[in-house]
């Protein structure tokens, strides 16, 4: 499992020898969701959902590669056991469905299924079409053209334009049993709390809404070398990180994802097991540059603000479970190119930017001043009242103001200084 603090992941769970673990039956999880994901099939509250009531659930036509750590994940035959582009049209996809799959319900895994599927997510006339689903969908798999059965065990797809890396969008795609439909009176509202059958290596048994979601190993799975390792999960949603740490320390759970940074040292001394891993995305603040009037509009202003933020330092009050972000991909990825400046705490770089902006050069005189925030969650709670204030500069003064909920600074446009 892996779970997200800042741009970096991090796994937690109570620390247990070998053999205990193997005789573990039940795994209790606390999640940072406030409530139990969507459990129709394919679940909301971002990849937190995809990766508890997601694909330990339901399945796509193929999978995340997730046996490695030490690298991004790659890709493995799923429901199709093997995919090709057509020869002749770069834009259409082969899949080959793999025989003998039962959903948890029984049903037979075909290409009807997985066309009925298709039709819930890209065909809003269809019956079925499922719209929060759809939604979702459609984000990820924005090229999605047309689909048609070849036979009980084929299906193709044909996307808008030539696209190698449509199977890295196909593992959005998961596939509940059409029948869990049907049992529901058609209504999805109600397949979410039947609950719905997919085809994983765990089964849904119960759902109840802001509490609990228990799963059940699944003893049909189609992968014998996958089979779950514990009899049942117990996910809980305990949206504060506090709480969550708690119930960690109380017995309540026996796992969590994302406790409290000024946490982790007394939980390591405690004896439990802390694993970190770099997650391969960040999570990207944007200045609302389309608000009438806004400073943000001027990249001067923008690039004066990116220079007085101490990223370093925020690393160091999350207790090194961040990492430093240097742009919208990470350094480490390979279309991260080689840009020629990278942002750093540097006071007097941001006061030449604002400088030679054009709020410095009075051409903005609309308000007195504006006031900047950056509002993080409940998870970010930190014991540090405050990071110590940087030395004024003149022409920007950059505060490291970073409160237990939130980082300010005020911009006064009279005079072109970042507060």
């Amino acid at each position: 499992m892996l779970i997200r603090k800042a741009c970096c992941t991090f796994t937690f769970a109570a620390l247990l020898s070998s053999q205990a673990a193997m005789a573990e039956t039940m795994l209790r999880i606390g999640m940072t969701a406030s409530d139990i994901p969507t459990a129709t099939g394919l679940p909301n509250n971002g990849f937190e959902g995809m990766r508890f009531l997601g694909y330990p659930i339901f399945e796509g036509l193929v999978l995340w590669d997730l046996t490695r750590t030490d690298k991004l994940a790659g890709l493995r035959p799923g429901l199709a056991e093997k995919w090709e582009q057509d020869p002749e049209d770069s834009k259409t996809w082969i899949f080959h469905l793999r025989h003998g799959v039962k959903f948890h319900d029984g049903a037979d895994f075909n290409a009807d299924a997985v066309i009925w599927n298709l039709e819930r997510y890209f065909n809003s006339s269809s019956p079925q079409f499922e719209p929060a689903s759809s939604a979702m969908s459609r984000a990820r798999v924005p090229i999605m053209g047309s689909y048609k059965k070849i036979d009980d065990f084929t299906v193709v797809v044909t996307t808008t334009k030539p696209a190698s890396y449509f199977p890295y969008m196909a593992v959005y795609l998961l596939f509940t049993s059409p029948a869990s439909f049907e049992k529901a009176g058609r209504d999805w509202a109600k397949v979410a709390t039947l609950p719905a059958a997919g085809t994983g290596p765990f089964r849904i048994t119960k759902v109840v809404p802001r509490q609990e979601a228990d799963l059940a190993r699944w003893d049909g799975y189609w992968d014998r070398s996958k089979m779950a390792k514990v009899d049942n999960i117990v996910l809980m949603p305990i949206p504060e990180a506090n709480s969550r740490l708690a119930a960690l320390r109380s017995g309540q759970v026996d796992w969590i994802e994302v406790p409290p940074p000024d946490g982790v040292a007394s939980l390591k001394s405690a004896g439990f097991t802390i694993t970190t891993g770099s997650y391969p995305h960040v999570w990207p603040w944007f200045y609302n540059i389309g608000a009438t009037n806004s400073p943000f509009k001027d990249v001067k202003v923008r690039q004066a603000l990116n220079y007085c933020i101490d990223r370093e330092g925020l690393v160091a009050l999350l207790n090194g479970t961040a990492e430093r972000s240097v742009g919208w991909l990470k350094a480490s990825d390979p279309d991260f190119g080689s840009p020629v400046n990278r942002y750093k705490f540097d006071p007097r770089q941001g006061q030449g930017a604002a400088r030679r902006s054009r709020i410095h050069a009075g051409e903005a005189t609309i308000l007195q001043g504006a006031d900047l925030e950056l509002r993080f969650g409940s998870d970010a709670a930190f014991t540090d009242e405050r990071i110590p204030a940087a030395k004024p500069e003149r022409g920007v003064r950059c505060e490291r103001g970073v409160r237990r909920d939130r980082m300010a600074g005020s911009f006064d446009r009279r005079a072109g200084d970042a507060r």
